[in-house]
């Protein structure tokens, strides 16, 4: 092997590695292997739950479980505190179909929901784990929230 091509291979080893490097480190920016124990922490604090009121806005028809909620409002002692106009959801049961089943969500369907809005990372919809419609509870917390947390173990 002659010297320049000693030097040309070495030089585009070093890009290709420098290449992976980048690679690698812009991968833990959107994906971050240290996310489940946050989320696990977060979902086991029951003080980080609210009860909303909502509408259904759209049905992704493809996903069971996924929802687009508008006309969010969340009220405290008789007075409105938190007002959202739209947001997208995600139900959380160890029997989503059934529970979906029971639910029967459809455009314009009011409801009441207990759930959280911190989003972990981008595209990470709302958590809703108990679902009331017309006072009769579809889904209870402990359910929702041992789904919620099942699930949060499994994010890596």
């Amino acid at each position: 092997m002659t010297k320049k091509r000693f030097w040309i291979t070495l030089i585009i080893a070093f890009a290709v590695a420098i290449w992976l490097i980048a690679l690698w480190g812009i991968s833990l920016a959107f994906y971050n292997p240290f996310l489940a124990p946050k989320m696990v922490a977060f979902y086991s604090n029951d003080s980080n739950y609210c009860t909303y009121e909502a509408v259904v806005k759209d049905l992704p028809e493809e996903t069971t479980g996924y929802l687009s909620i508008e006309s969010i409002s969340r009220t405290e002692n008789g007075e409105q505190i938190k007002n959202i106009n739209q947001i997208k959801a995600r139900v959380f049961s160890s029997d989503i179909d059934e529970t979906w089943s029971r639910f029967a969500p459809e455009k314009g369907l009011k409801f009441k929901f207990v759930g959280t809005l911190k989003v972990f990372f981008d595209g990470c919809p709302a958590a809703i784990v108990s679902l009331t419609v017309e006072e009769k509870q579809i889904l209870s917390f402990e359910e929702g929230k041992a789904a919620l947390l099942d699930w949060a173990k499994r994010v890596y």
